[in-house]
């Protein structure tokens, strides 16, 4: 694994930080790191241990998955922090608990979404009419607001209007979760 991909990931997570702190978004301290499997790619990932967060930033070819991941797991950062699900309409979206079988769906949904890279904006194939990814519709509310930010980011950033199908979950999250989270 060389150096200049570790710097890769580490300066996609940066730049999606900066631009949610240039959106207002308050993001929480949190741990950096870089560590995968030299062969494998992927291996993102957030472990909360009481106030310490620290964020894994895994191996991925390309800008748009680098970015993708970087804003799906600092997703996780925020809701660990910011704990949008408190709002009753936030609520009503993305509120979903994790279903028993997480694991699976995890193992068999987290990649198809974001693997069809720029056709990951329209529904159908890629993904469901409604939901931002196959598994933020399957994976409980916290998962479908880390997949919605991070299609949003990987397609441009969040002042863009989203897909039609997306319209509404967007607003709900904009004004119920991510401006609040000053």
């Amino acid at each position: 694994m060389s150096a200049q991909t570790k710097i890769l990931a580490t300066d996609a997570v940066e730049h999606a930080v900066h631009y949610l702190r240039s959106c207002g978004i308050h993001v929480p301290k949190f741990n950096l790191t870089t560590d995968w499997h030299p062969w494998k790619p992927g291996n993102s990932y957030v472990l909360t241990e009481r106030k310490n967060v620290s964020l894994n930033m895994g191996r991925y070819r390309g800008t748009f998955l680098r970015n993708w991941f970087a804003m799906h797991e600092l997703g996780h950062v925020l809701w660990d922090h910011h704990r949008p699900d408190r709002s009753k309409p936030f609520r009503a979206e993305f509120g979903e608990q994790r279903p028993e079988d997480y694991l699976q769906i995890h193992a068999r949904e987290s990649w198809k979404t974001v693997m069809s890279h720029l056709a990951s904006w329209n529904s159908g194939l890629p993904r469901p009419p409604g939901e931002p990814s196959w598994y933020g519709a399957k994976g409980g509310g916290d998962e479908r607001f880390c997949e919605l930010i991070a299609l949003m980011y990987a397609h441009g950033d969040f002042s863009k209007d989203p897909p039609p199908d997306l319209s509404g979950l967007w607003e709900v999250c904009w004004k119920y979760g991510l401006s609040r989270m000053t």
